[in-house]
């Protein structure tokens, strides 16, 4: 269950994710409970190597951490000061999250690339094909 979890074979290595992604984790949760976000995360992204594996631990640590300076920002003990600098540092910490989410999702593209065309607009004297437009050489002679 533990190399499934780091996507690596390597026991130490999948011990030594689990245990720095639950240490990472805000100081005023339990260590058990740390380590139990970090298990069901893990189970949840389902790393299918160690690099995935250490950027789903980051998104779990990254994620607990601008939580965490969300709810303190919200406490009504911070004077404005704190509150504004407890924002600014979650939004640091969660938009850096999101962008670990994209490198793993490019990760697991393997640098494949995809283009959609949602809309064609076409004026009133211009013609369009849609679909798979197949040419062919002509007939003629020498050139």
């Amino acid at each position: 269950m533990i190399q499934k979890l780091s996507g690596s074979p390597h026991e130490k290595l999948c011990e030594s994710i689990l245990q720095l992604t639950s240490e990472a984790f805000p100081k005023n949760m339990s260590r058990d409970f740390a380590l139990e976000v970090t298990y069901q995360t893990l189970d949840a992204i389902g790393p299918s190597d160690p690099i995935e594996a250490m950027l789903a631990s980051q998104i779990t640590s990254l994620n607990a951490q601008g939580m965490r300076y969300l709810a303190r920002a919200e406490s009504d003990e911070n004077w404005l000061c704190h509150t504004e600098s407890s924002i600014k540092m979650a939004v640091k910490l969660l938009r850096l999250k999101n962008e670990t989410i994209e490198t793993l999702m490019r990760y697991r593209k393997k640098g494949e690339q995809k283009i959609v065309v949602q809309h064609i607009n076409v004026s009133d004297d211009a013609r369009a094909i849609i679909g798979d437009i197949k040419t062919h050489n002509g007939g003629g002679g020498n050139v």
